[in-house]
């Protein structure tokens, strides 16, 4: 094997090891994935007002951004597991079975560049077992 072959090799086997641990390495740059829980909508948006990842629209009205040169933030919000539907004789959906309401407020967040904002740490979980959504 030639120095250019080991130095791929190499390259496979780092992405794949910091994959799977939810680091991320395009062009020499690390990216971190966060998941977040928070209690509340209201909770959430407060925390991301505190860390500067907030804007207004043309009309005033705040919101969270979803994307800086630094941060992808991915606003899920609540989540629900389960539930059965179906259609009555009108075509109208009934409900078989309520789905069961998570605890939380959840959000994604992806550093490109930098670290989790300070304020933001307190609301970071382990990575859950079955993510609901990830980034791509």
């Amino acid at each position: 094997m030639n120095g250019e072959n080991i130095h791929i090799e190499f390259q496979k086997i780092w992405i794949l090891f910091f994959h799977k641990s939810h680091f991320i390495n395009t062009n020499k740059r690390i990216m971190l994935d966060y998941y977040l829980r928070f209690s509340t909508e209201e909770e959430a948006f407060q925390a991301f007002k505190e860390a500067g990842y907030t804007s207004q629209d043309e009309t005033g009205k705040e919101f969270v951004i979803s994307a800086t040169h630094q941060v992808c933030i991915d606003v899920i919000g609540t989540i629900y597991r389960g539930g059965k539907w179906d259609m009555n004789e009108q075509g109208e959906m009934i409900t078989i079975e309520e789905p069961v309401k998570l605890d939380g407020y959840h959000a994604n967040v992806r550093i490109l560049s930098g670290d989790i904002a300070e304020n933001l740490r307190t609301f970071v979980i382990d990575t859950p077992n079955n993510l609901y959504r990830i980034f791509g």
